[in-house]
């Protein structure tokens, strides 16, 4: 049972309601990189509007005769599959309005995405209602609301990153502590002391990919000690 579908299509439509764009200068190349992917194979950004002038725009940099994007890649990446789907629907037209459009429903979806995950992440521990409760209040009262929601921010992929390492690696090791506590006092419920520290997530920045990696190898030793 995941986050009950009445609470992530709110969380959806409240992330698109305003009807507004809210990005900047720093998501140009991420506006472009998914289309420029999909249509032309390549995430080298030459010959687009933004970069056409004399001066080149500072989301993009020249290597080799090339020009490519300065900022981090992930976040466009992670907005190919929706970017797809709408240049169908759009029969391959792209201008900047359905740009925009495309890229805050994407972000929107990353968003409603990463509350999803961290419902998943927490639910085993937490139970139902507290999970859901941290995922709400992670959806609309951080800067997941205010920001990353409303633009292909980086924050926007990572948050999602971060999310999603979270739901699989909290519960397995939820699931070993549980277990390794039944094993040494089989007749007892395990104790707060046998479960993972869960304030421990919250010491890396979602803006650092080393909270990823440590969530991913504490999982595989998790599973390890299950196994």
């Amino acid at each position: 049972m995941g986050l009950p579908r009445s609470d992530r299509i709110p969380l959806y439509v409240l992330y698109t309601g305003n009807g507004q764009l809210f990005s900047y200068g720093d998501n140009i190349a991420t506006k472009h990189l998914p289309s420029v992917i999909l249509t032309k194979g390549t995430v080298a950004l030459d010959g687009l509007p933004p970069y056409s002038g004399a001066d080149v725009h500072y989301t993009a940099t020249r290597i080799g005769g090339r020009l490519l994007p300065t900022f981090p890649l992930g976040t466009g990446f992670l907005a190919v599959p929706y970017t797809a789907a709408a240049l169908a629907a759009s029969g391959g037209v792209i201008n900047d309005a359905l740009l925009d459009r495309w890229e805050k429903h994407a972000a929107a979806l990353m968003a409603t995405a990463s509350a999803t995950l961290l419902f998943f992440a927490f639910r085993g521990a937490a139970g139902p209602g507290p999970a859901a409760a941290t995922a709400v209040v992670f959806g609309v009262c951080t800067t997941e609301f205010s920001t990353a929601s409303q633009g292909l921010w980086s924050v926007t992929g990572e948050n999602l990153l971060v999310t999603l390492a979270l739901a699989l690696a909290l519960p397995a090791i939820t699931c070993a502590g549980w277990r390794l506590a039944a094993a040494e006092r089989p007749w007892e419920e395990p104790s707060s002391a046998a479960r993972p520290p869960w304030s421990s997530p919250f010491c890396s920045r979602p803006l650092s990919p080393l909270s990823t990696n440590v969530e991913s190898s504490g999982s595989w030793r998790a599973w390890q000690a299950l196994w």
